[in-house]
């Protein structure tokens, strides 16, 4: 048997731990049974930091725990989850849809501070500025865009996907209007992460939890 340990976030009980067994990855719950700690949440594969591009695969996860969330629940809580929608929350929160370049220039806290970052918000900043100038100038702006595609290019060249982000996000739960008596039974799906949920009555915040 072979064993990978990988470091969970700073906000995290337990360090998360994969067991590879012939080459197919444990389940969850398999590896509770076996070693007694739940192994967590966050996936991180580039020497503990999670990346963008893992990031991205771990967010699918959590999306099939809202569809979860909202199918197993009772009738007057689909009508009302039916409403809500989902958000990455850290520091700032974003569209849980939002794409690299949307999340890098209006939320860029949620990446850390490495070279690797200083030199793509050089580029986006760039690139702001020369979308600018192409709005601008509505006709014989051909060697405008071919300026942008190359900044999209160097971009690329940069492997954005392995950005290392900030550890303690989160996914949460926004809500239309405010019905405490429903919220608070939200709560109590098992769905929903209650060591993150405030889960006194006064609070509407709801923490997503990813049980697959």
């Amino acid at each position: 048997m072979n064993a990978v340990v990988i470091k969970a976030g700073r906000h995290e009980s337990v360090i998360r731990f994969f067991f590879l067994l012939n080459d197919r990855m444990l389940s969850r719950e398999c590896f509770k049974v076996m070693y007694g700690v739940d192994p967590g949440r966050q996936v991180n594969r580039a020497g503990g930091v999670m990346t963008w591009d893992e990031f991205l695969a771990e967010k699918k996860l959590y999306v099939q725990s809202w569809k979860k969330m909202k199918e197993g629940a009772t009738e007057d809580m689909q009508k009302f989850l039916s409403k809500s929608w989902i958000v990455v929350y850290c520091k700032q929160q974003f569209d849980i849809d939002a794409d690299f370049m949307t999340v890098f220039n209006e939320c860029p806290s949620f990446f850390q501070n490495v070279p690797r970052f200083t030199r793509i918000k050089a580029l986006c900043e760039e690139m702001k500025t020369l979308e600018k100038r192409i709005k601008r100038e509505k006709e014989n702006h051909s060697d405008l865009l071919e300026d942008k595609k190359d900044l999209q290019e160097e971009i690329a060249e940069l492997c954005p996907g392995e950005l290392p982000v900030d550890d303690s996000w989160r996914i949460e739960v926004r809500f239309p209007t405010v019905d405490m008596d429903l919220i608070q039974q939200i709560k109590n799906s098992p769905y929903c992460d209650q060591e993150k949920t405030m889960m006194r009555p006064a609070s509407i915040n709801v923490v997503l939890k990813n049980v697959l």
